[in-house]
C-alpha cells in the first residue's frame, strides 16, 4: 500500500479539512475523498451495484469493458462510503493538478451530490416560506380591505343595515342618505 507525501496531505487539509487521500487497491490510483454522511440505503445500493457488476464481468458480455470500469469506480465509492466519505476524484499522481481539479470543482462550496441536494432543499424551503409570506400579506391586505368596507357600511349605512338590507351592491354603491348629486 502506498503512502502519500506528508506535504501533500498537509496542503490538502489546508485546502479543505474534510478532505483525505488514500491509495485505492481496486483502482490502483490515488483517491481524494471527503468526509460526509452516508445513509445506510446508499451503502446497500453501492453493495448491490458492485455485486451486480462483478457478476456481469464473469460472463462473456459486450458490456464487459464498461462494466470493469464501473466495477472499479463503484468498489472505490463503496470503500470510501464505508469509512463515511465520498469520492471526490481519482488521481494517477499527487501533484498541483489535483488541487487545480479541486478548485475547478469548487469542492469547498458543494462537497458532492449530497450537500448539493441539501442546498437545493434549503432553497426550496426558502422559496416556500417566501411564497407563504406573500400569500399571508395578500390575505392580510384582503382582510383590511374587507374590514374597511364593513366599517364604511356600518358608519354610512347603519340605518339600512338595521332595517335588514343585505344587498352589498346597493349598500356599497348607492348614494348616501342626504347625499345629493
Amino acid at each position: 500500500m502506498s503512502t502519500p507525501l506528508a506535504g501533500f496531505v498537509t496542503s490538502l487539509h489546508a485546502f479543505d479539512p474534510l478532505l483525505s487521500v488514500r491509495y485505492g487497491d481496486v483502482s490502483r490510483s490515488w483517491i481524494i475523498e471527503r468526509k460526509a454522511f452516508i445513509p445506510q440505503d446508499e451503502l446497500a445500493f453501492l453493495r448491490r451495484r458492485r455485486d451486480r457488476t462483478a457478476r456481469i464481468m464473469k460472463t462473456e458480455s459486450p458490456l464487459r469493458p464498461v462494466t470493469v470500469k464501473t466495477f472499479v469506480g463503484v468498489s472505490e465509492e463503496l470503500a470510501s462510503a464505508q469509512d463515511g466519505k465520498r469520492v471526490v476524484l481519482f488521481a494517477e499522481t499527487l501533484d498541483s493538478r489535483v488541487f487545480d481539479s479541486l478548485c475547478l470543482g469548487d469542492i469547498q462550496r458543494y462537497g458532492g451530490y449530497s450537500r448539493y441536494a441539501d442546498e437545493m432543499d434549503k432553497q426550496d424551503s426558502r422559496d416556500a416560506d417566501a411564497m407563504e409570506k406573500r400569500h399571508s400579506n395578500e390575505r392580510e391586505e384582503l382582510n383590511r380591505e374587507t374590514f374597511d368596507q364593513l366599517g364604511f357600511l356600518w358608519r354610512k349605512r347603519e340605518t339600512e343595515l338595521l332595517s335588514g338590507e343585505r344587498n352589498m351592491k346597493k349598500l356599497l354603491h348607492a348614494p348616501s342618505p342626504g347625499h345629493h348629486r
